[in-house]
């Protein structure tokens, strides 16, 4: 264990870290005053030097966290440091109750709830993200009507652009000491841990399987000792509690049809206290009724040890899968059933194949994929093949071309080496790429070949392989583009990702979700009538969920009406896509309509002109078109 790594914001933290760290007993390997530009180099310096937890703030904490896999201990300002500012504001002002707005990212403040009695102010929070705008947060603050404006150093260079009276968030040095007392809490917890698990794994890897049992309300009754080492609870935080509050992440619906004797067992895969555990649940049946369960829960192998210093470099080149299958499942109900079948998937090191029209959500369920597996701890590397020829693919996939420079790039199979690898437009491979792929699969060693010298290098390799593609790679077979072993060692664990169009649930969750979005993004508010949005939930959105969120973005950004209609929605669609149907005649040879089909058409558009009086709204309303439409077909006929 090598220690803590302080990386401060402002010069003045920085200063305050150093006085302090010489006060108190701490292992503080490294502190330095850091900027948004070099946070990340100095983040990879403190890893080179073994340091495991980092302490920083705001901006630059978020960024740490979002391109490490380190732990992070944001400083965060204490009930008295806030205090001190708030004072401070209320003399700037000398107002009586004056209102104070609050700019800083969410993980910089304690609980505020209750400074308004407290202090007999105002408090208005306006917090950041890494795609917030400073500027924008301040230019809103004094729209709303602040006296005084608190925040970091960007915070007060707008604010005095403005000649809008501002404080700095000053730390005391409570908030380091207090942060700096959380890291050392970890570092020993993560010491303790580690010792821990040597121990655990050695009683484990040598002893039965952890068993518990319930009755028919999931209550645990009893819990051997195997599976209090490996939940790391002792029997009575087990006894007498649910079993999903041990075993977090069941299905309690599967759970309830053992119960309820519709199922005899349930299988599943779970990660349990960093051990991945294949969970094994069967009712127990006395007289026909079923009067609980028992739960066994079996180790299963773990991969072997993989270098650390090699996979600290992989994480900082940003080989890092961040998606969960749980928050994913949360986010899209509708693919239940597939992220139960990538569940049971995940805990195998076979190939996957997954089929889907867009890769927006295969890309998503890959990185949940690889979380759920035993290759968490490694990288995770996902490439794109569309466009590339044989030699392009082979150097991305294995390196350079030329065996005997030993100064060429890896390839993405050794950049994703104890990770996984994900191969998107799969159906591009060639032949020769399968069959380097095929003795991967087969003897996990890599075949390097060397066009210009006819050599091949054998390499040993040990990566877990996820193929991704929008077509049907067994017709790729009857046209002498698939090798056949090549796809029959793929397609065993295989599944296809139903469209947006194909779930209504999921539908309806991501309209409702990138509405918001893009209305908090602009800062516009709308209102979708109930005509829109079933216009929006009926349309068929051939681009997936992306070609759903493009079009709200347009729409938030466009429509210039509180309330949005169905007729705006339309309008909206055939400006957009009007030339759909157009493209679509001419790739399947389609010639223009018939002179007799025409004529049929234009005598229908006159005849409803003339129904309702050339009212245009609801002519279009009656031939089921946008006013748009209406308008283009009758210019082009040459209706008045």
């Amino acid at each position: 264990m090598a220690g803590i790594a302080l990386l401060m914001p402002t010069k003045q933290l920085y200063e305050q870290a150093k006085k302090i760290v010489n006060t108190v007993k701490c292992d503080v390997k490294m502190i330095e005053y850091v900027t948004i530009e070099n946070v990340i180099d100095k983040t990879k310096e403190a890893i080179d030097k073994g340091v495991n937890i980092i302490i920083s703030r705001g901006r630059q904490a978020e960024e740490i966290k979002l391109s490490t896999n380190i732990p992070v201990v944001e400083m965060v300002f204490t009930a008295q440091e806030l205090g001190l500012i708030i004072v401070k504001a209320k003399r700037l002002v000398a107002k009586a109750r004056p209102k104070v707005g609050v700019i800083a990212f969410q993980g910089m403040l304690c609980d505020m709830t209750y400074f308004k009695e407290l202090y007999d102010v105002d408090i208005k929070l306006y917090l950041q993200d890494l795609t917030s705008n400073i500027s924008e947060s301040v230019a809103n603050a004094i729209k709303d009507g602040v006296d005084v404006i608190i925040g970091g150093e960007s915070t007060m260079i707008y604010a005095n652009q403005q000649n809008f009276p501002a404080l700095v968030l000053e730390s005391t040095g409570e908030s380091i000491k207090t942060a700096l007392k959380t890291a050392e809490n970890m570092y020993h917890m993560l010491d303790m841990e580690q010792h821990n698990f040597a121990i655990f794994s050695t009683i484990l890897d040598s002893s039965f399987n952890g068993i518990m049992r319930t009755d028919t309300h999931t209550t645990i009754l009893a819990a051997n000792r195997v599976i209090q080492q490996i939940v790391g609870k002792d029997s009575s935080e087990i006894l007498g509690h649910k079993l999903r509050d041990i075993l977090n992440g069941l299905d309690e619906s599967l759970i309830e049809q053992v119960i309820s004797g519709q199922t005899q067992s349930y299988y599943t895969f779970l990660n349990v206290s960093q051990e991945p555990l294949a969970i094994v649940i069967e009712s127990i049946v006395v007289d026909g009724e079923v009067t609980g369960m028992i739960v066994s829960c079996n180790r299963v192998h773990r991969l072997g040890i993989r270098p650390e210093k090699e996979l600290k470099e992989q994480f900082l080149q940003g080989y890092v899968a961040r998606e969960t299958l749980d928050s994913m499942q949360k986010e899209s109900p509708g693919l239940k059933n597939i992220i139960k079948i990538a569940k049971l998937y995940a805990q195998s090191n076979s190939p996957i194949l997954i089929e889907q029209a867009s890769g927006v959500e295969a890309e998503r369920l890959c990185e949940g994929i690889h979380n759920y597996s035993l290759r968490k701890g490694g990288p995770f590397v996902l490439i794109n093949l569309a466009g590339l020829e044989q030699e392009d693919q082979h150097r991305l996939l294995f390196g350079g071309l030329d065996i005997r420079d030993s100064t060429k790039a890896p390839g993405a199979l050794m950049k994703a080496k104890y990770g996984t690898l994900v191969v998107m437009g799969a159906d591009k491979l060639t032949k020769q790429s399968q069959y380097y792929l095929s003795c991967i699969i087969q003897k996990k060693i890599v075949k390097n070949y060397d066009f210009a010298y006819n050599e091949i290098k054998s390499q040993f390799i040990d990566v877990r392989l996820i193929f991704c593609t929008s077509k049907d790679m067994a017709e790729l077979i009857t046209i002498d583009k698939m090798r056949k072993d090549f796809y029959y060692q793929i397609c065993a664990l295989s599944f296809k990702i139903p469209t947006i169009n194909e779930r209504a649930k999921d539908r309806e969750l991501l309209l409702e979700t990138y509405f918001a979005k893009y209305q908090k993004q602009y800062s516009h508010f709308h209102i979708l009538s109930q005509g829109a949005k079933e216009v929006l939930l009926k349309y068929h959105w051939e681009g997936g969920a992306v070609q759903l969120e493009s079009l709200m973005e347009r729409l938030i950004l466009t429509i210039g009406k509180r309330i949005i209609s169905e007729e705006d929605v339309r309008n909206l669609l055939d400006f957009v896509y009007a030339n759909k149907e157009i493209v679509k005649e001419v790739e399947s040879g389609i010639t223009e309509p018939s002179v007799e089909r025409k004529q049929d058409e234009e005598d229908l558009i006159k005849s409803t002109l003339k129904r309702y009086a050339h009212n245009r709204s609801l002519t279009a309303k009656s031939l089921g078109m946008s006013k748009t439409t209406l308008w283009r077909k009758m210019k082009k006929y040459g209706i008045d």
